[in-house]
């Protein structure tokens, strides 16, 4: 629909513009167009015209491939931190900004290009958390998963062991007692 183009275009005018001057930008065109779609703005210079190529294309793909189903989160932020690829599809669709997370704040004011992190949410819950700055549009790629899942199996091991050590304490304790009971009676 061109109504819709429209829209985006007026919506991202700013990005654009830049763009036109020689940076790249993926945006998202879900909260406009309603379906998993992103734009690359690409800078384009064509007869001496400095302009941009906006190139829309369907992110299902990447939205079922970080739709796991698995215990961590995995999400993908563009240069302000809007939500372009999540397995929640309703927070891609109103245009979620993620800004406010710690380790989204970390990533913006660190230079490094990857990085792992232990850090709490706004609710005070423990978080591991990783993230890969992406090499084009100042995208990032950042996954997460609670620490008390990430410890449940280490904590089931620990406790199994425990079990094992006193039921083989237990029973050298009882081989001695007879042994020792055979050795000499009064």
């Amino acid at each position: 629909d061109e109504g819709m183009l429209t829209t985006f275009q007026d919506l991202n005018r700013a990005e654009i513009q830049r763009s036109a001057r020689g940076e790249v930008f993926v945006l998202s065109g879900t909260p406009i167009f309603g379906i998993p779609m992103l734009a690359l703005l690409y800078p384009w210079e064509e007869s001496g015209l400095k302009q941009t190529a906006v190139v829309l294309f369907s992110a299902e793909s990447l939205v079922e491939a970080f739709s796991t189903g698995s215990v961590n989160e995995s999400f993908i932020v563009n240069h302000n931190n809007d939500l372009l690829v999540h397995n929640n599809f309703e927070l891609i669709k109103v245009g979620a900004n993620f800004s406010d997370m710690t380790i989204i704040q970390n990533m913006r004011s660190n230079n490094d290009l990857n990085r792992q992190m232990v850090f709490k949410d706004k609710d005070g819950q423990e978080f591991y958390g990783s993230y890969n700055k992406l090499s084009i549009g100042d995208c990032g790629v950042i996954t997460t998963i609670q620490a008390a899942l990430v410890m449940e199996p280490v904590y089931a091991t620990l406790k199994q062991n425990l079990y094992l050590t006193l039921a083989v304490l237990m029973i050298a304790i009882l081989f001695i007692y007879f042994f020792s009971k055979t050795i000499s009676t009064p």
